[in-house]
């Protein structure tokens, strides 16, 4: 690790344009509707947020202050209104969440200054002073922030990842041979929900579950409809988000939500059923909803017992094996600095063998668990699903993934060590020094790049051109540099 990164205090004045948002009342907002947009308060929880509505009067990519009681900061990235007392700052340079999480975490350690009788006005936010990492002629090092705040990023989700990963990947490595094929319909109760109205979107304290495929489904809290109430301990699908989730609470729904009900369910044997159900979501799309009939249509293969029943004891059972507590790693924490003085630029087609991927058509392909199919997707590390083999379809591992076309993702990169078959739309790069270490830390760089390609400006065609900054020794790319950056991070021993 390099510990020669250069700080110096800069005053938020030097960097934002200060200035008050405009008021709206709770009653105003309420007219308008649940929706979207924040309505960011002077509370100091749930990043300064107390509701979502269909209306906003301020522009995303800032950070707001609270003026009224202890000067919290929060970054929002999406526009939003604003209760009274909350000041807001706009940035003088090009600034992105990371960067802005970055500083609102140092203007809060500013909090021990202000209290409700010492209010952080705007007078006082513009002398706060905080100290930022500063390149050779002075000014901010906005690279380093934002590579330090990906790095902490990569590690937080490299502990949820390996959770998922790992439940996913046991499962699908059971011996099923054994199992049982059942209809969903012979598993479960499934009915549909009572729908809330839109005069009921009101915020309150009750879990409200709609067709979201994250979240585990849900999108915010309202006011209790007595009615409209639904029992806890269930699997909900909702028709267009596809995914079964398990509810544990109490809680509201939006339309075309559907229960799966079991009088044997709990949240061990739920969360083993719903990675069963979560299988078959490659058969539906947007025109193809998963609609209740279909679901119960469905076939689900289940552990049996002797009585040739779904074995919930087993299904059970397994899920608390795996959980054994909560992540542990031999590697402490500690704050990771590095000095990009002495990198260098290098062209992606002279740090790489760059070949194509071969799958035209991911139709042609039968499911199976031999092989990952990765498409153009940045999440899951591409992973699409699982198949069959086709030795004329697959690429070899080891190697940075570009995915250089979809509308989504394209631009972005992934790191791939085992073999797979892959979508046309990636090419896949090998370097004889690539590891998963340093391959890690190089997509990371690459992901830098993204902002300059869309879905109408595709990446394939000048990907061997493109330029990236790397660690260098001796004129040549710094493999063993990167490569201990990345053991050195906090949980990397769990990659």
């Amino acid at each position: 690790m390099i510990n020669n990164v250069t700080f110096r205090l800069f005053k938020l004045s030097e960097l934002f344009n200060i200035s008050g948002t405009k008021t709206t009342s709770l009653d105003e907002l309420r007219e308008y509707g649940i929706g979207r947009y924040p309505y960011v308060t002077t509370q100091s929880t749930n990043n300064g947020v107390a509701g979502f509505y269909n209306f906003y009067t301020e522009e995303g990519n800032v950070l707001t202050i609270d003026s009224a009681v202890a000067g919290f900061c929060s970054y929002h990235e999406d526009n939003f209104s604003a209760s009274d007392h909350v000041e807001k700052l706009v940035p003088k340079f090009k600034m992105d969440k990371n960067i802005g999480l970055y500083i609102s975490s140092l203007i809060n350690k500013n909090n021990y200054r202000f209290s409700y009788g010492r209010k952080a006005n705007q007078k006082q936010i513009r002398n706060i002073e905080i100290p930022l990492p500063i390149k050779a002629d002075n000014s901010v090092d906005w690279e380093y922030i934002y590579i330090y705040m990906q790095s902490l990023e990569n590690g937080i989700k490299q502990q949820i990842y390996s959770n998922l990963e790992v439940i996913m990947n046991m499962i699908s490595k059971l011996d099923t041979s054994s199992w049982k094929e059942f209809k969903v319909s012979e598993v479960f109760n499934c009915k549909t929900t009572k729908a809330i109205s839109s005069d009921e979107l009101v915020n309150g304290d009750t879990l409200y579950v709609t067709r979201s495929a994250t979240n585990n489904g849900c999108s915010g809290f309202l006011q209790k409809v007595n009615s409209k109430v639904n029992e806890p301990n269930c699997i909900t699908i909702g028709a267009e988000g596809k995914f079964a989730f398990y509810q544990d609470t109490e809680f509201e729904a939006g339309v075309k939500i559907y229960t799966l009900r079991n009088g044997k369910l709990n949240k061990y044997n739920a969360l083993f059923l719903c990675t069963l159900l979560n299988l078959e979501v490659f058969k539906y799309s947007y025109g193809r909803a998963r609609v209740l009939e279909k679901i119960k249509d469905e076939n689900i293969k289940l552990p049996t017992n002797e009585d040739g029943l779904p074995d919930y004891d087993y299904m059970e059972n397994y899920i608390r094996n795996l959980w054994g507590g909560s992540l542990k790693t031999s590697v402490p924490y500690s704050r990771i600095q590095f000095d990009t003085s002495y990198w260098k630029e290098y062209r992606i087609g002279d740090l790489f063998h760059l070949v194509n991927c071969k799958c035209a058509n991911a139709s042609q392909l039968e499911n199976g668990n031999d092989i990952s199919y990765i498409g153009a997707k940045k999440n899951g590390n591409g992973v699409m699903k699982k198949v069959k083999f086709d030795n004329d379809l697959i690429t070899k591992g080891n190697c940075v993934i570009f995915i250089c076309d979809g509308q989504g993702s394209v631009g972005f990169n992934n790191y791939m060590d085992e073999d797979f078959i892959g979508s046309t739309t990636l090419m896949a790069g090998y370097n004889k020094n690539l590891n998963k270490y340093n391959g890690l830390f190089i997509t990371t760089i690459l992901d830098l790049e993204r902002h300059k390609f869309s879905f109408g400006r595709k990446r394939k065609k000048t990907l061997a051109q493109t330029v990236i900054k790397l660690p260098s020794l001796n004129n040549t790319p710094d493999w063993d540099y990167m490569e201990k950056y990345i053991k050195d991070l906090q949980f990397s021993d769990l990659i």
